[in-house]
Parts: structure tokens; sequence; C-alpha cells
């Protein structure tokens, strides 16, 4: 495992603690297993560049465990550079 997988995985798991970023800015936020684990697979999935279908019930947490990881990888979409080279558009 890279060291920089190792930090990301590290923030992750503390931003879903019990003390972490969501504990801090959500009242009564607890924190979720299953959140956590999902959000786990999904840095997994984005540092190693692969692709990842995850499903999860009413009530996981599904919202933050994709943005979460997503955000703290600091990688952008290609989708994104695309559309914006194709548009002219910024982001």
């Amino acid at each position: 495992m890279e060291i920089v997988q190792e930090t990301q995985l590290t923030d992750t798991k503390h931003f879903f603690s019990s003390d972490g970023e969501l504990a801090k800015v959500i009242p009564g936020y607890q924190p979720r297993a299953a959140q956590l684990e999902m959000a786990e697979a999904i840095a997994h999935a984005i540092e190693a560049n692969q692709h990842l279908i995850a499903e999860a019930g009413t009530g996981t947490g599904k919202t933050f465990a994709y943005l979460v990881p997503a955000i703290l990888s600091g990688k952008k979409s290609h989708y994104f550079d695309r559309h914006q080279k194709s548009s002219g558009s910024t982001v």
C-alpha cells in the first residue's frame, strides 16, 4: 500500500469518526460502520484507478461515503477535462 493511499484512508477514517469533521458540523452525528466501509472501498478504487459498483441501504450515508474520498483524493474527473475542452467552459 502506498503512503498516499494510507494517508487518504487515515483521513477518511478520521472524517467519519465520532470526533471527525462530520461530527463537528452535524448535530447528533453518529459514525456508521457501513458508511466507513463504503468510503474506504471508494478510496481504494480511486487510488487504484478502478471502477466500483457499491450498493447500500437507506440510512447508510451514501452521499458522504462517495463524496469524502473523492474530495480527499484531490483528483479531477477526466469527464470534466473533456467537457471543458470541448465546450470552452470552466468548472
